[in-house]
């Protein structure tokens, strides 16, 4: 079995049938499966925001004032 890994632009029309078309074999049980990459591919800037508000790299701050004063020390 071989493993191909392919970059999608899903914000594309070609990128959404293509993926929609692969989504298809995939469901089909016929030899072609949808793996997620190890390694993880780079995540835009909401998807990182959405994953450190999950598990709870926050930082909050009463006001600025606050914020300067921890920040500075």
């Amino acid at each position: 079995m071989r493993t191909i890994t392919i970059r999608i632009d899903e914000h594309t029309k070609f990128g959404k049938q293509f993926l929609s078309l692969l989504k298809f074999f995939a469901a089909e049980k016929k030899g072609v499966a949808v793996v997620k990459d190890e390694k993880g591919l780079a995540q835009s800037g909401i998807e990182a925001a959405f994953e450190d508000v999950k598990l709870g790299r926050l930082t909050t701050y009463k006001n600025s004032d606050d914020l300067f004063e921890k920040v500075l020390r």
